[in-house]
């Protein structure tokens, strides 16, 4: 606080440090900021979760939709979920998963009736004739039940080669993972916060050689450090291993957050990269996440499987 004199010799009373308020509203903008980002990340994330997991549980199969011609029941980007059909007949109007005869892609059209011989002939909503090959009951992968809107688009961009789309999409998910983490910080809380008297480790006294996380008095950054000796007053001297001399300041011990216990090596270098303006090392890493997570999908597509396959006479239509 701060006490501005009056000029006739009163004083006005205390009035908060404009630049104590400025920052105040900066961690309240941050704290609700990862509010946000955490919330729009799990519901994406529960999305592409329902999206994915039909591919490793027998009898599911899930198909992005790749363009318009389902219009406008399905979207491009929507991910159909569809389940084997047990070898019964389809009827008409019945919105199936097939595998093209000749591409071998995955296609969602809908029945428009049966020939003779048990195949189907199929036709988008939106397209004004039919597919122009009949598909084999064999190439029926399951009748659709439902649809996860919009997590296939990344899907269908790279398959298009829209880059640019792409690419602001995974940056939009690298800024919502940075910011979701100040909705965990309770340096960014709103709240008024009590005095953090308990946060001493255990009530006792921290051993010289213990390496401890606190939170810096000036800055309020996290520093990881290891302990020198103990202040009579209960604050902490410290020292980084790679310093010359230790830390500048004492470490109140209401500053001490913990004592370390484990490590988990290098998965804090892209928020030190962020941190560092390191782009080019952060963008880098983004990429070789998403081509990781895009390559495991063939893991778990039939397709792509190196085994020999067995002839799919089980989803034969009876006559």
């Amino acid at each position: 606080m701060t006490v501005i004199a009056d000029p006739r010799g009163r004083s006005p009373g205390p009035t908060t440090d404009p630049g104590i308020a400025r920052a105040h509203r900066m961690d309240v903008a941050l704290f609700y900021s990862g509010l946000v980002a955490f919330t729009a990340l799990m519901v994406f994330g529960a999305l592409a979760v329902m999206a994915v997991l039909p591919m490793i549980i027998p009898g599911y199969t899930s198909a992005s939709i790749t363009s318009g011609s389902m219009m406008p029941a399905l979207r491009v980007g929507d991910v159909v979920i569809a389940v084997d059909h047990d070898g019964t007949k389809i009827a008409p109007d019945t919105v199936v998963v097939y595998e093209e005869p000749r591409r071998h892609d995955l296609v969602t059209h809908r029945v428009v009736s049966t020939n003779p011989d048990g195949s189907y002939i199929t036709k988008g909503d939106a397209n004004g004739v039919n597919d122009p090959a009949p598909i084999p009951a064999a190439n029926i992968r399951g009748k659709t039940q439902w649809i996860v809107p919009f997590v296939g688009l990344p899907r269908v961009w790279a398959a298009q080669h829209q880059w640019t789309l792409l690419i602001l999409t995974i940056a939009f998910t690298a800024m919502a993972l940075w910011l979701a983490r100040f909705a965990f910080d309770p340096r960014y809380e709103p709240w008024p916060k009590a005095a953090r008297s308990e946060v001493e480790v255990d009530g006792t006294e921290i051993a010289p050689d213990t390496i401890v996380v606190y939170e810096e008095p000036r800055r309020h950054d996290l520093v990881t450090h290891r302990v020198v000796s103990t202040n009579p007053g209960g604050s902490y001297i410290t020292k980084g291993e790679g310093n010359g001399v230790n830390d500048p300041a004492p470490i109140p011990a209401a500053n001490i957050r913990g004592k370390t216990q484990w490590l988990v090596p290098f998965v804090g270098l892209p928020r030190v990269w962020a941190a560092q303006r390191q782009w080019t090392l952060l963008i880098l890493a983004i990429a070789v996440a998403a081509m990781t997570l895009w390559l495991a999908i063939f893991a778990f597509d039939s397709r792509h499987d190196p085994s020999p396959k067995a002839a799919r006479s089980e989803v034969e239509v009876p006559s």
